[in-house]
């Protein structure tokens, strides 16, 4: 349980969010139970509830639970089709049970399923959201209640014919100038915020608030025609006495408990409410400044126990909710402290200045809101989607389109279903590469081969010209179905066309693959070496393009590597491969033995260039297990320009030589020569003029020595240098790290 506990070195930044996320919440509460047909003060129950109570059981950092807008319809037909409120809140209790049940069976793993896409177009679409149904508030109709977030209500009317309505109608002008004022002020206060100082700390909202009651008394002295009156104010519940507060509150009624409606009723509380605290939370997670993760089977359990609070004393339904969290978010909350202030404020202020809460219009909140819906569902993220590709933004788009005309659940699901078929398709794209130069041909399977592939494999082959040869290449795969291949391998020895196999898969259906596996087992491959290398290149160009048409133009604009890589030339031994870089994030240079020799003009030339203008931050110097150029330093027999090279290699030979005679085998003497090399030449590559000279003027810059392991391809670091690196006499460094 210590890790439920909230950190307390975080008030700085959580006070004043929590205010902000209270101010959002307020109204948020009072319109859910509104529209749900709830007494007005369930919702601030469940506000209270899903702040202190669920804030305290969960571990998400910055998501914040309360009544939901999701649950609206459902939580209204309940109410009317029960015999009494109390017996729904009965439900709400054992809906909270459901959802333990749901975490102990570990339910929350399902949201982990839900593509990005859907989850970055729900938060553009809650925004787009409040933006819409704000601006009614925002001129003075205030007909709909807070917190209705689906596009079209019971008499037709519909988010863009509210706007319209409103618009069109007599609209409040000191509701205008207020909200005006309000969002005006805050969009200035993003910018115009000071980095120190106590103001730092003060909540824009807030002063909103502020704007709002002080505008409107000043508006009743000097312009009382267009004072709000209490229809365009916040209106929560008042009690004569704090003692009266209590009644408020409501308990259940468990002698319904055999009802069939209770139950469908629990279950469908249970599994939407769920599946919206596990989205939501989810999406708190992607805009989450620290990029935290989230027990989503623990949050179940926290939503859980949060609605059987809420249900035992007479609270709406929570779950996590978006709006919520991300004015949390962008009032710059660090943890869950905030979210457990902000139900404290709401539980202070309704019991003790419920009048004052009175006094704020509707239309400074809805400034609020609309602030918190701009940042949500700013330009800048359409351009990022429809950057990152079609398979990204049309499922983005159309979660977005779904949520604002219908309603949140219903849209999730959609974009969901349509992110799906986009996931889907991504995985059944292009599986076969065809290519060909001159009398040569390449089909190359992209990945593992199944019946769905049959006719791709087929169009392929049939592409191959008559008197060619033609190279399977089958080196990605590890299964293949290959059903059609005797046929097409008969077709083509009648054509006069020549098949080879290059490093054949490792497991084939038997009783479909025709391949000759006496062939593919030898592995033979007897079309010319380079025209293979050629044939791979245009493989290579076809598939990245397939993937990303601006892979290559993205190459020419210019190469911003943070490594410099100096390694052996040993052709078992690749870079990118081992380290999975991509191109442009390496710059390398290769030598047998990986040997640093300042008087190699080639070496030091790409070490300034690297350094000197590439600015990398890290060198590293790469030795491997078994080099060859290592062990013929070690057992002699070389001769010419190889055996002048390895004179380098013979200085550090004859140093560590009691060490390296030690070792009780050939090869462990060579890996052993292997590792006290690459120190040996990393301590060389330290005492570089230009290494030096970074150093000298604090350059960012680090030396690693590592070894490759060819037997298993782990990559062991040895050593590192950095500017505060002292060397001792002998050249070695102190921060040796094996």
């Amino acid at each position: 349980m210590q890790t439920l506990i909230p950190k307390l070195s975080t008030w700085r930044a959580d006070l004043p969010a929590s205010i902000v996320v209270a101010l959002v919440a307020l109204p948020l509460c009072l319109g859910v139970a509104l529209a749900s047909g709830a007494p007005l003060f369930a919702g601030v129950i469940a506000g209270i509830v899903g702040g202190i109570a669920v804030g305290l059981f969960s571990k998400s950092p910055l998501s914040v639970s309360g009544p939901a807008a999701g649950l609206t319809v459902i939580v209204l037909a309940a109410i009317e089709s029960m015999p009494s409120y109390q017996m729904f809140l009965m439900a709400v209790v054992l809906a909270g049970v459901l959802q333990i049940g749901f975490s102990l069976t570990r339910a929350g793993i399902l949201s982990e399923f839900v593509p990005s896409s859907v989850i970055t177009g729900m938060l553009a679409a809650i925004g787009l959201i409040l933006i819409l149904k704000q601006i009614p508030h925002a001129v003075g109709f205030d007909r709909e209640a807070e917190g209705i977030f689906e596009f079209s209500t019971a008499n037709g009317v519909n988010t863009f014919s509210r706007i319209i309505d409103s618009l069109s109608a007599s609209v409040t002008p000191g509701a205008i100038l207020i909200a005006g004022i309000s969002l005006a002020f805050l969009f200035w206060w993003d910018g115009a915020k000071p980095k120190n100082g106590p103001l730092r700390f003060v909540p824009g909202p807030l002063v909103v608030v502020l704007i709002g009651v002080l505008g409107n008394a000043l508006l009743g002295a000097v312009k009382p025609d267009w004072q709000l009156q209490a229809t365009h104010l916040v209106q929560v519940p008042v009690t004569q006495k704090l003692s009266e507060f209590p009644t408020l509150f409501t308990l259940p009624d468990f002698s319904g408990i055999s009802m069939g409606i209770v139950w469908t009723t629990a279950v469908t509380l249970a599994i939407v409410a769920s599946l919206e605290s596990l989205l939501s939370v989810k999406a708190v997670d992607e805009i989450d400044p620290r990029r935290r993760s989230t027990d989503k089977n623990w949050e179940l359990l926290a939503q859980g126990e949060g609605n059987i609070l809420s249900g035992m004393i007479g609270g709406l339904p929570v779950t996590s909710v978006i709006v919520r969290s991300s004015a949390n978010v962008d009032a710059k909350a660090e943890s869950k402290l905030s979210t457990m202030l902000h139900g404290f404020w709401l539980l202070i202020s309704v019991a003790l200045i419920p009048s004052l809460l009175n006094l704020i219009p509707l239309s400074a909140l809805a400034a609020v809101l609309i602030a918190t819906g701009y940042k949500l569902t700013k330009p800048k993220l359409f351009l990022e989607r429809y950057k990152q590709g079609w398979t990204q933004f049309i499922p983005f788009v159309v979660t977005v389109g779904a949520i604002l005309f219908t309603d949140l659940l219903e849209g999730i699901v959609i974009g969901i279903v349509v992110g799906f078929v986009f996931v889907i398709a991504r995985n059944f794209r292009t599986a076969i590469t065809f290519a060909c130069d001159g009398d040569d041909c390449l089909v190359r399977a992209r990945r593992n081969l199944y019946f769905i592939h049959k006719y791709e494999l087929q169009k392929s082959l049939n592409r191959v010209p008559d008197n060619t040869q033609v190279l399977i290449d089958l080196s990605s795969t590890s299964y293949v179905d290959l059903e059609q291949y005797r046929h097409h391998q008969r077709i083509h020895q009648r054509r006069g066309i020549s098949r080879y196999h290059r490093q054949p898969a490792r497991r084939y259906r038997r009783q479909a693959c025709c391949v000759d596996q006496r062939a593919i087992e030898r592995g033979s491959v007897h079309m010319r070496r380079y025209k293979q290398l050629l044939l791979a290149n245009k493989a290579w160009v076809a598939e990245h393009t397939d993937e990303n048409p601006d892979f290559f133009s993205r190459q020419t604009v210019g190469q911003k590597p943070e490594f410099l890589w100096i390694g052996c030339s040993d052709s078992r031994v690749s870079p990118e491969q081992m380290t999975m870089t991509q191109p442009g994030g390496m710059f390398i240079h290769r030598n047998i033995a990986n040997l640093v020799n300042d008087h190699d003009l080639n070496l030091m030339s790409v070490l300034q260039y690297a350094v000197d203008v590439l600015k990398v931050k890290h060198v590293i110097v790469c030795g491997h297990h078994g080099c060859g150029g290592i062990m013929g330093t070690l057992q002699g027999g070389l001769d010419g320009p190889v055996d002048e090279w390895l004179d380098t290699a013979r200085e550090v030979l004859r140093d560590h030589r009691d060490e390296i005679d030690a070792q009780p085998t050939e090869e462990a003497k060579v890996n052993r020569f292997v590792e006290v090399n690459v120190r040996d030449q990393l301590v060389r590559l330290a005492r570089t003029k230009t290494v030096q000279d970074a150093f000298a003027k604090g350059q960012e810059l680090a030396l690693h020595g590592w070894v490759y392991d060819m037997r298993d391809g782990h990559i062991k670091p040895l050593m590192e240098i950095a500017a505060d690196t002292v060397l001792d006499e002998i050249g070695r460094p102190e921060k040796v790290l094996v």
